[in-house]
């Protein structure tokens, strides 16, 4: 992707469970240095608020295995049903090859959220033609 200009936002699952354990003790350091939103949205009887911590002070630490990532996320999702009062929460950890300036917060929120279930999603950043013959552009790529 780093050829075509193209970038990337990953879940980080347990297929890799060192970078998994990485974000997580990074995450759960009170003093460690992020940027953060949130979004609330209610839908169908439910509350569903997720909150955003965005990092870049891993890159030079994880540079050796992710030479390209920019930014690590933490994104806690939490739903209440207001129907039966139940609520749910998940963690889950990211990376990203987009800057800072590329994407706040907010915006890898909104990436993440208009594409939860799919595993890569890649901006061309260029307009010359791709190799499928594509231009450039937005190109989600499913698993």
């Amino acid at each position: 992707m780093h050829e075509l200009q193209a970038h990337t936002v990953l879940t980080v699952k347990g297929n890799q469970p060192t970078l998994y354990a990485d974000l997580a003790t990074y995450f759960a350091d009170p003093l460690a240095c992020y940027t953060q939103a949130s979004t609330t949205d209610y839908e169908c009887g439910r509350v569903e608020v997720r909150r955003i911590k965005v990092s870049t002070e891993l890159k030079a630490y994880l540079a050796a295995s992710w030479p390209h990532l920019a930014q690590v996320a933490q994104l806690t999702r939490t739903v209440t049903n207001r129907r039966t009062n139940t609520t749910t929460t998940e963690i889950v950890y990211l990376f990203t090859t987009l800057s800072p300036q590329q994407a706040s917060p907010h915006h890898l929120l909104a990436l993440v959220r208009g594409h939860w279930g799919i595993g890569a999603i890649r901006f061309a950043e260029t307009s010359e033609k791709l190799g499928d013959g594509e231009q450039g552009g937005e190109k989600i790529l499913d698993n």
